[in-house]
């Protein structure tokens, strides 16, 4: 007999209304659940709450027999199905989330992104033609992530929502300094903000970096997507305004074995010493294997 299903998810210490926690406590459970739990991936149809911005990222992938439900609609099913019989041809799961260094997963991980590509192929490879693939003999690629100004979505102040993100929450004060300075001969640099891209997008354009340069911010966790060869280096607010250990990404490089280096900054909103963040990327470089004499 195929169900109706309702899903919940447990997401650990923050909104999926933010892209880290829609990703690894959203995203990565419910594309997961698909080959761990069968009466998931054979349902008539599946109930999910609203992430609201992120919700055409989720409508990308084409997943069948899904229904998205305003937050509060979702929760009020889900109380009332729990008064109701099982024989009324719905199942109600509630998933953990991976949304958090303790909870990190690499089968996992590996899984979804897998499951990710053979859904997107087609998309990814588009993305893929707009970037530009690598070619033998490329100086490396390096990706410097910037914020744009935050939506307005997250302006509103609302309980349980962080009321800024992207350019509010965190910046680096000499951006185009920075930018200046890894626009050298032997590098093949590429400025992007991500505000907006399609999941397709942000997974062509992390497959296609050598090194990824960002501030701590939810755009790293699209190193799930990264090749094995790819490294990473994090700018890392440090001050008195930092309350919480920020450990998210590094630990996520760990767990998918990247390469990772850090450089710390002054503040959430400080500069960042440009020649600690070239010295990071050519120490990088050093341990990359080489393409046709150019490294990887």
């Amino acid at each position: 007999m195929r169900y109706h299903v309702h899903l919940t998810f447990k997401n650990r210490g923050g909104s999926v209304e933010h892209y880290y926690h829609f990703v690894l406590g959203y995203l990565v459970p419910l594309l997961n659940s698909l080959g761990e739990i069968g009466e998931v991936a054979a349902a008539r149809r599946v109930y999910l709450r609203s992430c609201v911005l992120f919700d055409p990222l989720l409508m990308e992938i084409e997943l069948p027999n899904l229904r998205i439900l305003p937050r509060r609609l979702h929760k009020w099913l889900g109380s009332f199905l729990r008064i109701l019989p099982e024989s009324l041809s719905f199942r109600c799961f509630k998933m953990r989330g991976f949304d958090t260094p303790s909870a990190y997963d690499p089968h996992v991980f590996r899984n979804v992104s897998k499951i990710l590509r053979e859904k997107l192929q087609e998309k990814i490879d588009h993305a893929a033609d707009e970037i530009g693939r690598p070619e033998a003999g490329m100086a490396p690629r390096v990706l410097l992530i910037d914020r744009a100004a935050p939506h307005t979505h997250y302006l509103a102040r609302r309980k349980g929502r962080t009321p800024s993100a992207g350019s509010g929450r965190r910046s680096i004060a000499n951006v185009d300094a920075l930018e200046e300075a890894l626009r050298l001969p032997g590098l093949n640099l590429r400025v992007e903000t991500l505000e907006g891209k399609s999941l397709a997008f942000q997974i062509a354009l992390f497959q296609s970096a050598d090194i990824i340069v960002a501030q701590h911010g939810a755009a790293l966790c699209n190193m799930l997507w990264s090749r094995p060869s790819t490294a990473i280096v994090e700018i890392l607010p440090r001050g008195a305004d930092i309350t919480r250990p920020l450990n998210h990404f590094s630990e996520l490089a760990g767990c998918l074995r990247l390469a990772y280096r850090s450089v710390a900054q002054d503040g959430r909103h400080g500069a960042v010493d440009v020649t600690q963040v070239t010295e990071a990327i050519h120490q990088l470089l050093q341990m990359m294997p080489t393409r046709g004499g150019a490294v990887l």
